[in-house]
């Protein structure tokens, strides 16, 4: 299997960035090395079972698992929340400086057919003042 090469500022076409701008979201692929998201991916895994252990929950007691800076306790996800290549791509993406508010993993159980609802977290979380409302 060929690893395909990761996107990064510099390769970064203008069209997404224009797109980004335009509507406030984009798709942006392999932002980090497919080697990458397997070791994120088994350290999501391991953390979870740590935080819920094998209860009721985890197979699928809710719609979503939320777990909220996880960078300041788990040094296997630290590197992800503060991966340079993630945050110079946002910044490309916005045109200016950008600051980390929180990391946030979500995870969904197996089997659970529960949908996912649309939501807007700008109510919730207003940054009063801010240049990117």
């Amino acid at each position: 299997m060929t690893e395909s090469a990761v996107t990064t500022p510099e390769n970064l076409p203008s069209t997404t960035v224009d797109f980004f701008r335009s509507n406030g979201f984009v798709k942006v692929p392999q932002v980090i090395s497919s080697g990458e998201v397997d070791t994120y991916r088994e350290a999501v895994i391991e953390f979870q079972e740590q935080k819920l252990g094998g209860s009721e929950e985890v197979r699928g007691g809710k719609v979503f698992h939320q777990f909220v800076n996880v960078w300041r306790e788990n040094e296997r996800l630290k590197p992800l929340t503060l991966h340079p290549n993630v945050g110079r791509i946002a910044e490309k993406l916005t045109g200016g400086p950008l600051r980390l508010w929180h990391d946030h993993i979500l995870t969904k159980p197996p089997h659970n057919e529960a949908p996912t609802e649309f939501h807007q977290d700008q109510p919730y979380w207003p940054h009063e003042n801010s240049p990117n409302p």
